[in-house]
């Protein structure tokens, strides 16, 4: 693995600088295994001109066949021209801790239009969780993973379950790990509740009661416009008994987006805005009402259809795998119940 970074990563720095970054295919398989190990079809986006780049592989006796490049290890290195390249993100592999690897500003999008079941292609390895970390512990991933069945459960009998999804972090670490993401802390359940009745997002509750899910941890629920909007709960301790946390979001639709929010108090966000309740949102077409069913560890979730472009406003930059909240871009403001009275701010 060391030759081929070392000639692929010093060959396109040299020809192209910042000008390039893996793309397509290649982008889909790094972000699933964190390694170009066993990929032998690389593509890259560039931008500039290609003289300086010929003049090398022609040094270092390489094949060309097009805008495709064979080396002679066998790795074809596959070049399309992009107009223009407005930035990178830059990023380690796992295995190499030379040189980083170079990766658009639209990371999740590029891999939605490569490979629209990129999340679901296999991986090299199952992921190999630092022990230090919240879901390092084999016996806490096990109980997080039975708090989604039984979620997922408690909404097919209060008739939800179709509008249920896993998002932010959740989402995030079933990308990268294809399970729960080391650096989390909880898990976040989602549910598009704008045409789901009251009642009927109570039963769900009422649900998670009876299934002694809420035996541990109850915060909430939080009501705006007079239907629940959050609600965390838990069925064993963190401490005692290696539990995990559940944030149910029932989100709700305002001025073409869908928003999300814990109300005036929203624990954490403090910037946010002391004065009202607030709620981040994002753009309905960031997807769609109709959702697929994958495999989160071993359970069976849904996400939403574009996973990549959901990531990319929540966490721009994801491949670099940092920790912290979603993004602020769209901020509701709601200073009375009264929908006239609310208002968006952009950040």
């Amino acid at each position: 693995m060391e030759k081929i970074y070392n000639e692929l990563v010093s060959v396109l720095n040299r020809s192209f600088g910042k000008r390039w970054f893996l793309e397509g295919p290649t982008l889909c398989y790094f972000i699933r295994n964190y390694t170009l190990k066993g990929c032998a079809d690389i593509h890259i986006g560039y931008s500039g001109s290609i003289k300086l780049f010929l003049s090398f592989v022609c040094r270092i006796g390489f094949r060309r066949e097009g805008n495709v490049y064979l080396s002679q290890n066998g790795v074809r290195w596959i070049l399309n021209e992009r107009k223009e390249i407005s930035g990178i993100y830059e990023e380690f592999a796992r295995d190499y801790e030379r040189v980083k690897l170079h990766f658009p500003f639209n990371i999740g999008e590029e891999c939605d239009n490569a490979n629209a079941n990129w999340t679901e292609e296999p991986r090299l390895d199952t992921y190999k969780y630092p022990p230090y970390t919240f879901f390092g512990n084999e016996k806490r991933r096990e109980n997080g993973y039975n708090l989604i069945s039984n979620l997922i459960e408690c909404g097919k009998k209060a008739g939800i379950h179709d509008k249920m999804f896993i998002g932010f972090g959740t989402l995030l670490g079933y990308a990268l790990c294809g399970g729960f993401i080391p650096g989390d802390d909880d898990i976040d359940m989602c549910v598009l509740a704008d045409d789901i009745p009251q009642e009927q997002l109570h039963q769900y509750l009422v649900e998670c009661k009876n299934m002694k899910l809420t035996e541990n941890r109850l915060r909430g629920p939080v009501s705006i416009d007079g239907k629940y909007c959050w609600v965390s709960i838990g069925d064993k301790s963190p401490y005692t008994e290696n539990g995990v946390k559940a944030c149910n979001w029932f989100w709700f639709k305002f001025s073409g987006m869908w928003w999300h929010s814990k109300g005036k108090k929203w624990i954490g966000h403090r910037a946010l805005d002391k004065n009202y309740p607030t709620a981040k949102g994002i753009p309905e077409g960031c997807f769609n009402e109709k959702f697929k069913q994958v495999k989160f560890g071993p359970v069976d979730v849904n996400v939403p259809n574009n996973i990549g472009k959901c990531l990319d406003y929540w966490y721009p930059g994801f491949v670099t795998r940092k920790s912290e909240s979603s993004k602020v871009v769209n901020l509701l403001l709601m200073p009375t119940e009264r929908k006239e009275t609310w208002y968006i701010i952009k950040k």
